[in-house]
């Protein structure tokens, strides 16, 4: 396991006040594969080298590409190039749980090493887009973080079996909204088995159900899986325990929605 380099959160708001207001073009004339005030964590894996981080950098940037980059693209498009810098996250950052978990990795990724990628999927000025985030924390840590919410994304929907085919399909049939829901709701986010079963019976039920919106098919569930979590550790349950009680969860919120 590799560990990143990690910037200082006072030079972090420094670039973030910096690149904010460049365009896609300014932005990659300042990206990086390294920084003065840069520092690693002390213990949990190997350092990383630059040679490794422009290889990161090109393999995203061709990605970027290969969705129009650095033209803007609609919505569709930047879909598509969520789904797959997610895996190619996953893939090559080459990090544990722990090592994500850490703000300075995913502000170094944004502002020093792909801030144009990061200018590219999410244009814009200071102002609130229609989901109510800004581009400033599109740059800074947390769940709207360009690259940080796709990591973990990946890590908890891509089934964990190394041989299973189509180890991404759920994050390639899930809408934006539908990941959102699983991905941030309060007491059920983090967990990568209830995640990805979540998703595989969300997918399940609205295949049966053609007539439910699948918006309020997923809001109703997860709204139920909130209650279900006051009284049921899912963590404890067995693969199959675990299969059924969201299975039912789905069938309530199904029969609620159809009457």
């Amino acid at each position: 396991m590799y560990l990143y380099p990690q910037i200082p959160y006072a030079i972090t708001l420094r670039l973030v006040s910096e690149l904010q207001a460049m365009s896609v073009d300014e932005a990659h004339s300042h990206a990086a594969a390294s920084h003065p005030e840069a520092y690693f964590a002390a213990t949990g894996g190997t350092r990383v080298d630059e040679r490794h981080l422009a290889q990161l950098q090109e393999a995203m940037l061709g990605l970027a590409r290969h969705h129009g980059y650095p033209r803007s693209v609609k919505e569709d498009g930047r879909a598509a190039f969520d789904c797959e810098a997610a895996a190619l996250l996953l893939d090559g950052l080459n990090i544990n749980a722990s090592e994500a978990s850490r703000a300075g990795v995913w502000e170094f990724l944004c502002c020093v090493l792909m801030p144009h990628v990061v200018r590219w999927r999410f244009p814009g000025d200071e102002a609130a887009s229609a989901d109510g985030s800004t581009v400033q924390q599109r740059f800074l840590s947390g769940r709207r973080n360009t690259f940080e919410r796709l990591w973990w994304r990946a890590h908890l929907l891509r089934d964990p079996d190394p041989g299973a085919p189509e180890r991404d399909r759920l994050l390639h049939q899930l809408g934006e909204d539908e990941v959102v829901q699983i991905m941030e709701r309060p007491n059920l986010d983090g967990r990568p088995g209830l995640a990805r079963q979540t998703a595989t019976e969300f997918l399940s039920a609205a295949r049966s159900h053609k007539r439910v919106r699948r918006r309020d098919l997923i809001r109703d569930a997860q709204k139920r899986l909130r209650r279900l979590a006051a009284f049921v550790e899912f963590d404890a349950l067995t693969d199959g325990e675990l299969a059924d009680a969201v299975r039912a969860v789905f069938e309530e919120a199904c029969g609620h929605l159809s009457e």
